[in-house]
Protein backbone atom coordinates (compact mmCIF):
# COMPACT_ATOMS: atom_id res chain seq x y z
CA UNK A 1 0.00 0.00 0.00
CA UNK A 2 1.71 3.01 -1.18
CA UNK A 3 0.30 6.65 -0.51
CA UNK A 4 2.03 9.69 -0.71
CA UNK A 5 0.82 11.84 1.48
CA UNK A 6 -0.72 15.34 0.16
CA UNK A 7 -1.94 18.40 2.42
CA UNK A 8 -5.29 18.84 3.59
CA UNK A 9 -4.82 14.70 4.40
CA UNK A 10 -7.17 14.15 7.40
CA UNK A 11 -6.14 12.28 10.47
CA UNK A 12 -7.55 9.13 9.65
CA UNK A 13 -5.94 9.08 6.10
CA UNK A 14 -2.52 9.81 7.56
CA UNK A 15 -2.48 6.99 10.16
CA UNK A 16 -3.81 4.46 7.38
CA UNK A 17 -0.86 5.18 5.28
CA UNK A 18 1.16 4.76 8.36
CA UNK A 19 0.01 1.55 9.08
CA UNK A 20 -0.29 0.83 5.58
CA UNK A 21 3.62 1.60 5.20
CA UNK A 22 4.60 0.00 8.87
CA UNK A 23 2.76 -3.49 7.08
CA UNK A 24 5.06 -2.90 4.01
CA UNK A 25 8.28 -2.71 5.70
CA UNK A 26 7.32 -5.83 7.63
CA UNK A 27 6.68 -7.48 4.52
CA UNK A 28 10.28 -6.04 2.82
CA UNK A 29 12.09 -7.67 6.40
CA UNK A 30 10.07 -10.66 6.47
CA UNK A 31 11.22 -11.47 2.89
CA UNK A 32 14.91 -9.98 3.28
CA UNK A 33 15.32 -12.47 6.10
CA UNK A 34 13.82 -15.63 4.07
CA UNK A 35 16.66 -14.72 1.82
CA UNK A 36 19.32 -14.71 3.95
CA UNK A 37 18.09 -17.66 5.53
CA UNK A 38 18.46 -19.72 2.45
CA UNK A 39 21.67 -17.67 1.64
CA UNK A 40 22.75 -19.39 4.99
CA UNK A 41 21.41 -22.71 4.46
CA UNK A 42 23.26 -22.60 1.36
CA UNK A 43 26.79 -21.59 2.94
CA UNK A 44 26.21 -24.45 5.42
CA UNK A 45 25.59 -27.45 2.75
CA UNK A 46 28.27 -25.93 1.00
CA UNK A 47 30.91 -26.01 3.42
CA UNK A 48 29.47 -29.24 4.78
CA UNK A 49 30.16 -30.70 1.08
CA UNK A 50 33.52 -29.13 0.73
CA UNK A 51 34.45 -30.98 4.05
CA UNK A 52 33.41 -34.49 3.01
CA UNK A 53 35.39 -34.12 -0.36
CA UNK A 54 38.69 -32.92 1.87
CA UNK A 55 38.00 -35.98 3.41
CA UNK A 56 37.83 -38.36 0.81
CA UNK A 57 40.62 -36.63 -0.45
CA UNK A 58 42.40 -37.27 3.02
CA UNK A 59 40.98 -40.90 2.78
CA UNK A 60 42.39 -41.40 -0.52
CA UNK A 61 46.02 -39.82 -0.12
CA UNK A 62 46.54 -41.92 2.75
CA UNK A 63 45.52 -44.91 1.41
CA UNK A 64 47.67 -44.60 -1.44
CA UNK A 65 50.44 -43.41 0.91
CA UNK A 66 50.54 -46.94 3.09
CA UNK A 67 50.07 -48.95 -0.27
CA UNK A 68 53.13 -47.02 -2.05
CA UNK A 69 55.29 -47.21 1.40
CA UNK A 70 54.68 -50.98 1.51
CA UNK A 71 55.75 -50.98 -2.46
CA UNK A 72 58.66 -49.55 -1.45
CA UNK A 73 59.34 -51.73 1.47
CA UNK A 74 58.97 -54.56 -0.72
CA UNK A 75 61.25 -53.12 -3.07
CA UNK A 76 63.65 -52.67 -0.70
CA UNK A 77 63.82 -56.01 0.02
CA UNK A 78 64.45 -57.35 -3.23
CA UNK A 79 67.40 -54.42 -3.86
CA UNK A 80 68.73 -55.86 -0.50
CA UNK A 81 68.65 -59.41 -1.08
CA UNK A 82 69.65 -58.52 -4.77
CA UNK A 83 72.66 -57.13 -3.51
CA UNK A 84 73.65 -59.29 -1.33
CA UNK A 85 73.22 -62.55 -3.80
CA UNK A 86 74.55 -60.58 -6.97
CA UNK A 87 71.92 -61.11 -8.86
CA UNK A 88 71.45 -58.48 -11.63
CA UNK A 89 68.10 -59.63 -12.48
CA UNK A 90 66.39 -59.62 -8.75
CA UNK A 91 68.55 -55.95 -8.80
CA UNK A 92 66.96 -54.44 -11.73
CA UNK A 93 63.39 -55.80 -11.29
CA UNK A 94 63.76 -54.20 -6.96
CA UNK A 95 64.82 -50.50 -9.34
CA UNK A 96 62.25 -50.97 -11.75
CA UNK A 97 59.76 -51.60 -9.25
CA UNK A 98 60.89 -48.40 -7.34
CA UNK A 99 60.86 -46.18 -10.35
CA UNK A 100 57.41 -47.40 -11.43
CA UNK A 101 55.95 -46.35 -7.51
CA UNK A 102 57.77 -43.06 -7.67
CA UNK A 103 55.77 -42.49 -11.33
CA UNK A 104 52.70 -43.53 -10.16
CA UNK A 105 52.52 -40.14 -7.84
CA UNK A 106 49.50 -40.21 -5.87
CA UNK A 107 49.02 -36.26 -6.94
CA UNK A 108 48.33 -37.49 -10.23
CA UNK A 109 45.98 -39.90 -8.61
CA UNK A 110 44.21 -36.64 -6.35
CA UNK A 111 43.78 -34.90 -9.85
CA UNK A 112 41.72 -37.33 -11.01
CA UNK A 113 39.84 -37.91 -7.52
CA UNK A 114 39.45 -33.96 -8.04
CA UNK A 115 37.52 -34.43 -11.14
CA UNK A 116 35.04 -37.05 -9.81
CA UNK A 117 34.48 -35.09 -6.80
CA UNK A 118 33.37 -32.25 -9.19
CA UNK A 119 31.19 -34.56 -11.06
CA UNK A 120 27.86 -34.74 -8.59
CA UNK A 121 26.42 -38.05 -10.43
CA UNK A 122 30.10 -39.79 -9.85
CA UNK A 123 29.77 -42.34 -7.03
CA UNK A 124 33.08 -42.90 -5.65
CA UNK A 125 33.65 -45.87 -4.16
CA UNK A 126 36.45 -46.58 -1.34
Amino acid sequence: MKKVITQGLGFADALQTMVGSYHDLQKVRAEEETKQFGIESHAKISIEEIRAKRDIIVSALENDHQLNQEKLKHSFKVIDHALETGDLKALEFGLGAMVKVAETSSLLGLSQLTKQLEDNSNIIDL
